[in-house]
């Protein structure tokens, strides 16, 4: 299932000095022509789980409407950033498992080659291909930092995952490996996790914030999640867009009412992107066609610049 190209990136042309994203970016054709060094990114145009896991469909659309937002967006970027699209992954009629293993097989391609994979989602499924190729190329120990309203941690029925199973696949392979499963999630809510759930996370050692804690006592979310990756080698990390607000990211597939504002998750998000051990990154479950404002579009493409910025900062 060969790799949809990306079409060339547009946008408004101020002056020759490369001061928007889109004269920075540069599609190219498969895994083959990354280089290290530079940050990839690729599209997983699937939602096949959230539709397996009977929530609404949409997040498949969500690649080609973030590159629309993110084009004209202003950055200060090294002239030496390099910056490419490998286009877009999708799925074959309900073959959610043959995307997952393409977009494994890209995700390790480019950590072989030295690159920083970017994934644009996609429901939440598109986390346990991200897994996949993070864990083929041999990164181990692994810290999953996950920003979401759900643990995502559903059994796996017959075989078949979900947007809610990834990190229950993940959990299992691990221990399949005789790995560690470490997993931290920020921004839980209590009214989209059974108790069955919160078991199962305990269980499996999840560590757990909720989103009240976040609201509530954020410094301390802050320090317990500073000290954790000060202990961290390698980082994955997971950003689905239902953690936020409903009134600011209405554009998901489960969107919250008492999700986290911008101001609550920025600096937690912004404090992992500063961990030099950053491996990979994933936005997920943006569904344009729940936006009609195009807020939760703008705002995504704001987590997904500073992602790039942070990145090269860091290098």
């Amino acid at each position: 299932m060969p790799l949809i190209s990306a079409t060339p990136w547009k946008g408004r042309l101020d002056t020759a000095k490369k001061e928007r994203l889109f004269q920075h970016v540069q599609p190219i054709c498969g895994v083959e022509s990354v280089t290290s060094g530079s940050l990839c990114l690729v599209g997983f145009a699937v939602d096949a789980g959230v539709v397996r896991n009977l929530g609404r469909p949409g997040a498949a659309q969500g690649p080609a409407a973030l590159r629309t937002y993110m084009a004209n967006l202003c950055v200060t970027l090294p002239p030496s950033a390099q910056i490419l699209d490998l286009g877009d992954i999708s799925c074959v009629g309900d073959d959610l498992e043959a995307a997952q293993a393409e977009l494994g097989e890209v995700v390790k391609g480019i950590l072989d080659a030295g690159g920083f994979p970017l994934i644009m989602g996609g429901g939440h499924e598109t986390a346990w291909g991200t897994y996949q190729g993070i864990a083929s190329h041999g990164v181990d120990p692994l810290e999953i930092v996950n920003f979401d309203a759900h643990l995502d941690l559903r059994p796996v029925e017959a075989g078949r995952g979900t947007s809610g199973t990834p990190f229950t696949q993940m959990a299992e392979a691990c221990e399949a490996a005789n790995r560690t499963f470490s997993y931290s999630c920020v921004g839980i809510q209590p009214s989209s996790n059974t108790q069955t759930l919160f078991a199962r996370a305990a269980a499996s050692k999840t560590d757990v914030m909720r989103a009240e804690t976040c609201i509530q006592d954020p410094e301390h979310v802050r320090q317990h999640l500073q000290e954790k990756l000060r202990r961290t080698q390698n980082l994955y990390l997971s950003f689905c867009l239902d953690v936020i607000h409903a009134s600011v990211a209405p554009g998901v597939s489960a969107p919250q009412g008492l999700g986290l504002f911008p101001n609550q998750f920025f600096p937690l998000l912004d404090l992992c992107l500063a961990s030099p051990y950053l491996r990979a990154f994933e936005l997920v479950e943006f569904a344009p066609c729940y936006d009609p404002t195009g807020c939760t579009g703008k705002l995504a493409a704001e987590i997904l610049r500073k992602v790039i910025v942070a990145y090269f900062l860091r290098q």
